[in-house]
Parts: structure tokens; sequence; C-alpha cells
């Protein structure tokens, strides 16, 4: 494999990060390791060997494929988009992201986050017809 530039890199770097915000995968540790990558990549450093092998892994496989309730998935992206912009929204927007981070990797959901997100998801259901 030919060797990549910084700015290949960098170029990949921020295409997949653009792809996880539209996933709504910000709260996930690829997401994190991604922004600290292209921030060390900004700054002009060189990555470890290691590093080069896990961004370049992430980004040969893309984003990654959720494991859990699709349909549920589908509801909690819903209401995230739909308060996106809403700043009396902020905090039940955020608790939603970091539910979904559970539900997209097939974790165990407790029953007090079960009704804390039905209640959430009630609540946009209410917004919107309200």
């Amino acid at each position: 494999m030919a060797r990549k530039s910084q700015q290949q890199r960098l170029a990949e770097g921020n295409q997949l990060k653009v792809e996880y915000e539209s996933s709504n995968l910000e709260s996930s540790w690829g997401y994190g390791f991604l922004n600290s990558i292209i921030t060390h990549l900004e700054k002009g450093k060189q990555l470890s060997k290691r590093q080069r092998t896990t961004f370049d892994d992430m980004i040969d496989e893309g984003i990654p494929k959720p494991k859990g309730d699709k349909k549920l998935l589908s509801k909690i992206d819903d209401a995230i988009s739909y308060w996106k912009n809403n700043p009396d929204r902020e905090w039940d927007a955020g608790v939603l992201r970091d539910i979904r981070r559970n539900v997209f990797n097939a974790w165990e959901v407790s029953d007090k986050q079960r009704v804390l997100l039905d209640n959430l998801l009630n609540r946009c259901d209410d917004d919107r017809s309200g």
C-alpha cells in the first residue's frame, strides 16, 4: 500500500467526521479519536504507527453499522434532528445522544433509561403536535 500524505489523511479524516456527524455518532469513541487525530494533523504533528494504523482502518471501514434496534434508532435520530437547533431542548437531545450509543451498540439499557427514553420520545411527539 502506498504511503499517504498528511494532507490526504486530513482530507479523509474530515470527510469521515462529516459522515459520523450526519449519522449522530458524536458520542462514540471513534468520533473522539477521529477528532484528536484531525487536530494532531492540523498542527502538523506526526502520528505514531499505532495511530496511523487505527486511523487508516477507520477510514477503510467507514462509519460503523448499528447492531441494535434500527427502528428505535430511527425514532431517536428523528427526535435529535427535530430538536437540533432548539436551545430549550438541548438537554433532552443530549440525553438521547447518550442513550442512542447504547441502543446503537446493542448494549443494555436500564429500566430507568428506558422510561426516560420513552418520555423524551413522547415529549418530541408532543412538541410536534402542539
